[in-house]
């Protein structure tokens, strides 16, 4: 008999019913995961990468960027919480976000306008922090796209 320690989700050939993700680390090795989220927080572990959508996708929690990471959409959309405006993404330390052919929808579209919030956010302090967006289409937002 023999254990194995793996996710479920890298024992996998292909994506499941309710994967809406695809991380493909540097390697080449592919996971497939069930929130945009549980992708970004692998290309954080992993150092890095790239996230496929598989499907249209819901954020509830702001998610933060530590490397380099792209992101294709294959035209789909990410829709935040129309609610929170901290939902959002965060590059920082000298991470490049590269983003494509995708929509983002919604993010704190009725939450109260604050100061220092926006969908896409990059640390001002670091001179390498970058975003990279291509085909991106941002609609109904509290604040800067």
């Amino acid at each position: 008999m023999v254990a194995s320690l793996l996710p479920a989700a890298a024992l996998a050939d292909g994506p499941a019913e309710n994967d809406v993700a695809a991380y493909t680390n540097g390697s080449g090795t592919t996971t497939y995961y069930t929130t945009v989220g549980a992708a970004i927080s692998a290309s954080n572990k992993g150092g890095g990468g790239t996230i496929e959508l598989l499907k249209n996708a819901t954020m509830t929690q702001g998610v933060t960027f530590k490397n380099d990471v792209t992101i294709i959409g294959n035209e789909r959309t990410i829709t935040g919480d129309e609610n929170d405006a901290s939902v959002n993404f965060k590059v920082e330390n000298n991470g490049k976000l590269t983003i494509s052919d995708v929509t983002l929808d919604g993010f704190g579209s009725s939450a109260e306008t604050k100061s220092g919030v926006a969908v896409i956010k990059v640390e001002s302090d670091k001179t390498g922090t970058k975003v990279v967006a291509t085909d991106v289409n941002v609609i109904n937002f509290c604040r800067s796209a």
